[in-house]
């Protein structure tokens, strides 16, 4: 699901939570090549935090309803927690039996279609980096 959103208005509790109330457009993948789309749809969403994390739901439908009763930061349609974790360099690298095989073919969930330009790959270049690409060769290197 990919989902666009504009901020229209929001307020915020005394206990500290944020209401938001926003419109866009919700694009929801069912198979390959079948994308529904529902455009200026109202969304309400409830956030907070406790310094170490951020709590994120998102209301049924239009309105400020959470599941089986009021919508709050942990209780709605989707619910998020966002934390943040401090990761040392040396801890950014792949582990090893990723590293033993230099190039993994990516398989979409649908499976592969005859159409395609090649096999999409990623190909490990190092214990920490890697690059997208496909069989002929164009790719981008993270």
């Amino acid at each position: 699901m990919t989902q666009t959103m504009k901020c229209i208005g929001n307020w915020v509790t005394p206990s500290g939570v944020t209401y938001i109330i926003g419109t866009g457009e919700i694009w929801e993948f069912w198979e390959p090549g079948d994308y529904r789309n529902a455009e200026h749809q109202y969304v309400c969403m409830a956030l907070e935090t406790d310094g170490l994390k951020i709590y994120l739901s998102q209301g049924f439908g239009a309105g400020c309803d959470g599941f089986g009763g009021e919508l709050s930061p942990r209780n709605g349609l989707r619910n998020l927690v966002l934390e943040k974790t401090i990761r040392l360099e040396e801890n950014c690298e792949f582990p090893a039996w990723v590293q033993s095989s230099p190039t993994w073919q990516i398989i979409p969930q649908g499976g592969m279609r005859l159409n395609e330009q090649g096999p999409r790959l990623v190909e490990i270049t190092s214990s920490g980096s890697f690059r997208l690409g496909v069989g002929d060769g164009t790719g981008q290197t993270f």
